[in-house]
């Protein structure tokens, strides 16, 4: 064989020869990552997946596990998947087990950390992999590639202790950024999802924390009156616990008050004003948008001016200095700038050209029981001063008839002296005579020894006479010490004199005159004032015109022995025995017949419950000095009572006062009231309801009970454009819902109509109806309507609404309702209005009701308005008012009436108030009442005024009053005429007048009584005059009396 063949075969047998394959790299790591979002993680927070990935495709048996860093106990996480691809997955679930998880960026321990665990990890040759990890921290490594903060740790809260307002902040600090949260202290949230779902007036939204261990304001907005806690969560959403200390909220605003004038003021006055709260009182021009106190303060100077209340309940002088001439509202403020709501009567700045009245003058006008040592003590209308230039002006105390002395005889030492009538003199007053014709009966303070009728004795020592004429005598008296004299003529005080004393403030309308003289017992005076001797206090005052003439004694009265006790009005006190609305946090006033003082340790209970009150609220023991240490108040003939606490909310109280507990200037004591047999009881009132908390606006997270939700970020859910139909989330404990046949979409994905149905329509996503129009609207069936839910119903658009008729409307369900906007309701046809059920309308959102129309409120069926609530009545057009028929108007429950506004009032037609009840007319808010005009209230029926109460009818404009008609004001109770003002007594007919009781007269406010004219004193039966109170006999107007008497 040659050379040559011996290669080609070497050759050949090499290529039979198997040849070895190269050998591969294994499977290595290549980075390890998560798709969980960069961010801070709690216990309770998502699976944190995390992925391991390799070089090649991986096959997985058994478990193998990761190692992470996660602080003192690091935690093992177990394959979850991935096998048959490059990646595999961990589930690692934050722990609070042992030790708390954390982790500022959260990795594997070490590159060691992918364990077997008994399992393998393989490629598809079987060959093993690598499972060496990149370095923590290092490029590749979870560290590197993801920002994952575990956060198991809760910060700290804190809080400042103090009160705030409504529009105020907490003062708050938390040790780690997040959010701060204020929730109301009966609260116990564990989580922010808790405090989320509670009331939305019992936490705050959350405020951002911008530096850690810094204050941080957290306004309270929205939140009621209570002791709140601060909570602070961090950025993971791990919740602190409650603060240490309580921030209180004070979200009521005080009430106010004012003694009302009758005349416009100069801006050199005052008004008297009375919170219930300290603070502030704010006299505000009526052109000012008030929406709190900055926008008050912030008006400008003439537009408003301040006075600090600095002790609740009490009268405080507010000047009316600086202010332009205009309306202005009175408003009270309390120390945390909570704004009371307007007192319900302008105050008129401007010049002021009225003369000062009189309002009461004492002693009463006709009394018969004058003390003899009284003061003239006079009330004006407003605050006056005394004409102090010179002395001319003067008040003279004048006795109506002065006896002359026209006999005398002496025998013995004894003088006898007949005068022309009963001389008022007793046995020991000392008498001079002067001036006489016979100079034997001149004598000089002798003691009186005996009066017999017209006959007084004295001794003398002298000649006897025994009877003669005598002339020309003139005399005086003194009681029997000697020095005080007695008027039996007259005593003339100049204005100027200090027995004339103008009351200081609250009292500077008071003017009180105190004779040096006293009067004589049984004898007839009256009193002169020259024009002039009194002036308010304008800028240039005003001259009260006096009472310059004794024809006619315009005011005139007798002395005599008070043996009448003091009673007490319980139609004058405040509340009005009987009253249903009593504000809880005013203070009860007692007024009695007159004057009274308060007796030591007797009592006066304040009672709720049962008649024996055998456990009194409070008991106020009564002392002389300081009545129950400034709880109980005897000013005049007014006893006020100052409750330690607020009183509750709709509960009846009672009074119950000792017998004796006060008494007159006689010492005539009152007899009281110290038991009660029954309810009623003799004084007894209720408080008004409590007020509506606010509600949860829609859309807050459900209630309470829950964890944590699976995301602290929201998701957005994408619009629906086609088949828009989802299977409901059926919750634990929820029923799940019939569903059956899906409906069928045509263009524009919008289901066809007639394919809904009451089932289905529950799953249809409410965002394909924004795109309905009128035609499709009225294609849905009735009994597919019935499944609609309020988030469909907000998404219509008003367009759509023209095409719902009746049918469809009676078979929304009430909860559908609570989607409908103001727009879609004013789009809604009439005719679909009659379809409205009492249900659906209680529902319906007073948004909504601002797009009521009068078309449409005519069309509502009486039964559906048996339900309105206040707010909605209040949201109601007035121009939707004008269609209110009568029957509708007796549908409404008198729980609604409270949102009557005065402008809605003005707008109903007279027919629809023969609809009104006295239920009604009882809640209707004193505001609305001045909406009422002439042609409405002649048709209320006297039965529904029967509910009338006193500050309903003090709001009542005087122009409704001309039409009063007998039988109503017969029915008129006697809470309601207590609010009587002068200027709607001027307007009642005289035929109305007829009507009058005496349990009427006995509410009559003596100011109104002032005005009385002629003819209607005429109407005014025997019975009611007989049963005037002396007091108001006084303020009856001279030419009233003088046209009866005429007549």
């Amino acid at each position: 064989m040659g050379r040559k063949s011996s290669i080609l075969i070497a050759g050949l047998l090499l290529a039979l020869l198997p040849v070895a394959p190269a050998l591969a790299a294994a499977p290595s790591v290549t980075g390890v990552s998560s798709p969980t979002t960069t961010g801070s993680y709690k216990v309770g927070s998502p699976v944190i997946e995390i992925r391991v990935q390799f070089s090649e495709i991986v096959n997985v048996t058994g478990t193998p596990t990761l190692e992470l860093e996660t602080g003192v106990t690091d935690r093992t996480v177990n394959y979850s998947s991935g096998s048959g691809t490059n990646t595999l997955k961990f589930n690692y679930t934050i722990s609070t087990t042992t030790n708390p998880d954390t982790s500022a960026d959260l990795d594997y321990k070490a590159t060691t950390s992918l364990a077997l665990n008994g399992g393998t990890i393989k490629n598809a040759t079987a060959e093993d992999a690598t499972l060496t990890l990149p370095a923590p921290g290092a490029a590749g490594s979870l560290g590197a590639n993801n920002a994952i903060i575990v956060d198991t740790t809760p910060p700290t809260a804190s809080v400042v202790l103090e009160t705030i307002g409504s529009a105020g902040n907490a003062t708050a600090r938390s040790t780690e950024l997040g959010n701060l949260y204020l929730v109301r202290g009966t609260n116990s949230p564990t989580s922010v999802n808790n405090i989320l779902s509670l009331p939305a007036n019992e936490r705050t939204t959350g405020t951002a924390i911008a530096t850690i261990n810094t204050d941080t304001n957290v306004p309270a907005a929205m939140l009621t009156s209570g002791p709140y806690k601060i909570y602070a969560a961090d950025v993971a959403g791990n919740l602190s616990a409650a603060s240490a200390l309580n921030v209180i909220i004070d979200a009521a605003g005080p009430n106010v008050a004012m003694v009302l004038v009758s005349t416009a003021l100069s801006n050199s006055s005052r008004i008297a004003v009375q919170s219930n709260e300290t603070g502030k009182a704010y006299l505000v021009r009526d052109t000012v948008v008030v929406l709190n106190v900055a926008s008050i303060t912030g008006s400008g100077d003439a537009n408003f001016n301040e006075v600090t209340i600095s002790a609740a309940d009490t009268v405080t002088s507010l000047a009316t200095s600086t202010l332009n001439d205009g309306s202005y509202k009175l408003y009270a403020a309390d120390t945390v700038f909570n704004l009371s709501a307007p007192f319900s009567t302008l105050i008129t700045i401007g010049a002021d050209s009225s003369s000062p009245t009189v309002t009461t003058a004492t002693p009463f006008t006709a009394e018969t029981q004058a003390a003899v040592a009284a003061n003239l003590v006079i009330k004006f209308n407003e605050p006056v001063a005394k004409f102090t230039t010179n002395n001319t002006k003067t008040f003279t105390l004048v006795r109506s008839v002065t006896p002359t002395i026209t006999t005398g005889s002496l025998t013995g030492n004894v003088v006898t002296l007949t005068f022309s009538s009963a001389p008022g003199l007793i046995v020991g007053d000392k008498i001079t005579t002067t001036s006489c014709s016979n100079a034997v009966f001149n004598n000089a303070a002798s003691a009186i020894t005996a009066v017999s009728g017209s006959t007084i004795s004295f001794a003398k020592t002298n000649v006897d006479v025994v009877s003669a004429a005598i002339t020309g005598c003139t005399y005086t008296a003194t009681k029997n010490d000697g020095t005080t004299d007695l008027i039996t003529s007259s005593e003339v005080i100049p204005s100027d004199d200090s027995r004339v004393v103008v009351a200081a403030f609250p009292n500077d309308n008071r003017v009180t005159v105190n004779p040096d003289g006293q009067m004589l017992l049984g004898v007839a005076y009256h009193v002169l004032i020259s024009a002039g001797a009194i002036v308010d206090r304008a800028t240039v005052p005003n001259n009260y015109v006096g009472v310059p003439s004794a024809t006619p004694q315009t005011w005139s009265f007798s002395t005599g022995t008070d043996t009448i006790a003091p009673t007490l009005s319980n139609s004058q006190s405040d509340p009005p025995n009987g009253m249903t609305t009593f504000m809880s946090n005013r203070n009860i006033t007692l007024k009695f017949s007159e004057s009274v003082v308060d007796v030591a340790n007797k009592f006066i209970k304040l009672c709720t419950g049962a008649v024996d009150c055998a456990t009194p609220v409070q008991t106020f023991t009564l002392q002389t000095s300081t009545a129950s240490g400034g709880l109980v108040a005897v000013s005049e003939n007014t006893v006020t009572i100052n409750p330690t606490t607020d009183l509750g909310f709709s509960t009846i109280y009672f009074i119950l006062i000792e017998a004796s507990a006060f008494q007159d200037g006689s010492a005539n004591n009152y007899a009281g009231m110290a038991t009660c047999s029954s309810h009623p009881c003799s004084y007894e009132f209720t408080t008004s309801a409590a007020p509506v908390a606010g509600s949860v606006p829609s859309g807050g997270g459900g209630g309470g009970g829950g964890g944590e939700t699976t995301s602290s970020t929201p998701t957005i859910l994408a619009p629906c454009v086609f088949n828009c139909f989802v299977q409901p989330v059926i919750l634990p404990g929820m029923t799940a819902p019939i569903i059956g046949p899906a409906p069928t979409f045509g263009a524009g994905g919008v289901p066809v109509g007639s394919t809904l149905t009451a089932g289905n329509m529950a799953g249809v996503d409410p965002n394909i109806f924004r795109s309905f129009n009128p035609t499709q609207a009225g294609q849905i069936t009735p009994s597919a309507m019935a499944g609609f839910s309020s988030g469909q119903m907000a998404a219509l658009p008003p367009s759509a609404m023209s095409g719902f008729n009746s049918s469809q409307m009676s078979a929304l369900p009430p909860s559908a309702m609570g989607g409908m906007s103001s727009g879609q309701m004013a789009a809604l046809p009439p005719s679909a209005m009659s379809g409205f059920n009492s249900s659906q309308m209680a529902a319906l959102p007073p948004a909504a009701m601002s797009g009521f129309s009068q078309n449409q409120m005519s069309a509502l069926l009486p039964s559906a308005m048996t339900s309105f609530k206040p707010d909605q009545f209040a949201a109601l057009p007035p121009s939707a008012m004008g269609a209110f028929k009568p029957d509708q108007m007796a549908a409404l429950p008198p729980s609604a009436m409270s949102g009557f506004k005065s402008s809605q009032m003005s707008a109903l037609p007279p027919n629809a108030m023969s609809g009104f009840s006295s239920s009604q007319l009882a809640a209707l808010p004193p505001t609305a009442m001045t909406g009422m005009n002439l042609g409405q209230f002649k048709v209320l029926p006297a039965n529904a005024i029967t509910g009338l109460q006193q500050n309903q009818f003090a709001a009542l404009p005087p122009s409704a009053m001309i039409g009063f008609k007998p039988d109503q004001f017969a029915a008129l109770g006697a809470s309601a005429i207590s609010g009587m003002q002068q200027n709607q007594f001027k307007a009642i007919p005289a035929a109305a007048m007829g009507a009058f009781t005496p349990t009427q007269m006995d509410a009559m406010p003596v100011s109104a009584l002032s005005v009385i004219t002629p003819s209607q004193f005429k109407s005014l039966t025997p019975a009611v005059l007989a049963s005037m109170s002396p007091e108001q006999r006084s303020a009856l107007p001279t030419q009233a009396l003088n046209a009866a008497a005429n007549a």
